[in-house]
């Protein structure tokens, strides 16, 4: 073989190295083009399972649920930016989640707003069985329903609390017909990626049990990165 034909023969397997990669990086290429698109502002890759509702409330139902690996897109959000829509890649909206069960380096206030947001029940007259809690560091309304098993809006409307659930420590809160006392031997601690109850369970020596009864996290006992609970305190 001549000197030419060996440098004709390299060139050729450079050239078949090169369309051999540039097909295997081609669906990632595709993948990568829909973040960012109008039918899909924001690519999600879910981390953990997600229960999808029919609208930004806690009281609708669920109408999906979303598990590690699955592919979606963050389509809008309510007026509080509590809720944001989610939607199949190929179009089509699935339902709605909390926001704080997303992490995205894109902010989410820059999705469109598709909904108001879950609308308050009317005024009624307050039950005569009341009691009172003070905010707590790292309390949140939905965390205070949560401990004392009371929907969010029956809260929200006897506080008065404004549109964006913002509440102060120390602040007195009256919490209408609570059906669970408020506990007072506990710690706080934040869910964070990853975390399951017997998870965090273990880490501070308790049974996942009572941390799902003393935050009233019912079956199928899903929590979010983000979330305060209270831990009861061991011994």
């Amino acid at each position: 073989m001549s000197i030419r034909q060996m440098i004709d023969t390299k060139r050729l397997v450079a050239i078949l190295l090169t369309v051999a990669l540039l097909v295997a990086f081609a669906p990632a290429a595709s993948t990568a083009s829909a973040q960012g698109t109008p039918g899909c502002p924001i690519l999600i890759t879910m981390f953990d399972t997600l229960f999808v509702r029919a609208a930004p409330s806690w009281q609708s139902n669920i109408t999906a649920t979303l598990v590690a690996g699955n592919l979606v897109c963050l389509t809008g959000r309510n007026n509080e930016t509590t809720w944001l829509q989610v939607s199949h890649r190929t179009g089509g909206v699935i339902g709605w989640a909390p926001a704080n069960a997303f992490w995205t380096t894109v902010p989410v206030t820059t999705l469109p707003v598709t909904s108001g947001g879950p609308t308050p029940p009317p005024p009624t007259t307050p039950p005569p069985t009341q009691t009172t809690y003070i905010v707590q560091p790292g309390d949140t309304v939905f965390s205070i329903a949560q401990r004392f098993g009371i929907t969010i809006p029956a809260l929200v409307a006897a506080n008065n609390i404004p549109a964006d659930y913002r509440i102060y420590i120390g602040q007195v809160l009256i919490i209408p017909g609570a059906t669970t006392p408020p506990p007072t031997n506990y710690i706080t601690y934040t869910v964070q990626r990853g975390d399951y109850l017997v998870k965090i369970a273990n880490q501070y020596g308790v049974n996942w049990r009572d941390i799902a009864a003393l935050n009233n996290i019912q079956y199928p006992y899903v929590i979010y990165a983000g979330n305060v609970l209270r831990i009861p305190v061991a011994g």
